[in-house]
């Protein structure tokens, strides 16, 4: 037996291919996590400036992006209907 006639076989009403709603909520996904690793990762670069100035900028952008972020993969999520 292969590989392709197990999976054929597993389960035929869960078939999962690849359809345009599948592939835009995985983008959608990759951006969101992107902006919250961004929000942490603005913190750690080095040789960062510590003016007053660039701080408040800064914990504005960490915000914004980690809150879109959140957004995002919050409403990424698979639907109820095609879960199983």
């Amino acid at each position: 037996m292969t590989v392709a006639s197990l999976l054929m076989r597993a389960d035929p009403e869960r078939e999962t291919e690849m359809n345009a709603d599948m592939i835009a909520r995985w983008f959608v996904r990759l951006v969101g996590l992107s902006l919250v690793v961004a929000s942490l990762g603005m913190w750690v670069a080095p040789n960062a400036a510590t003016l007053p100035e660039l701080m408040m900028i800064k914990l504005c952008a960490s915000f914004f992006f980690a809150l879109t972020g959140g957004y995002l993969l919050y409403f990424a999520r698979t639907p109820k209907s095609s879960r199983g």
